[in-house]
């Protein structure tokens, strides 16, 4: 394990979640379900992380199509909550979320052989980035 991860950091990271276990929950729910039963509360903040639009049925069991993706963006434009959703770079993504802000961040993949891709990351319309990061 200590090959791929520093040792001490990994630690430090599961410690850091452990003392906020009690304010952490995670489900298996379907995204639809999630959005209309966990997503209207003001006070909650969820991470998105739908299937990839070009590579999800590579990927995934159950990967999104086009209206899928489509009501997805529909669904979180109502939520009450406080959201992020990471994507993989696509035009599709840029369309139906263009009146969110958005960035492109690199992102380094070791599943397979190595390399740098890009993922499009969107904030809720309640939220803002951090100082020092700009948005697209």
């Amino acid at each position: 394990m200590d090959a791929r991860f520093n040792r001490e950091t990994l630690c430090r990271k599961i410690r850091d979640i452990s003392a906020l276990k009690s304010s952490i929950r995670v489900t298996c729910l379907d995204a639809e379900e999630f959005i209309s039963e966990e997503l209207q509360n003001p006070n909650v903040f969820a991470y998105l992380d739908p299937p990839y639009v070009q590579k999800g049925p590579d990927l995934y069991r159950s990967s999104f199509d086009e209206a899928k993706h489509r009501a997805l963006a529909n669904m979180v434009a109502q939520c009450q909550s406080k959201w992020v959703i990471t994507y993989d770079a696509d035009t599709l993504i840029n369309d139906i979320y263009a009146n969110y802000s958005s960035s492109n961040i690199d992102i380094t993949y070791t599943a397979n052989v190595k390399t740098v891709g890009k993922e499009k990351i969107i904030l809720g319309p309640s939220l803002e980035w951090p100082n020092g990061f700009t948005s697209d």
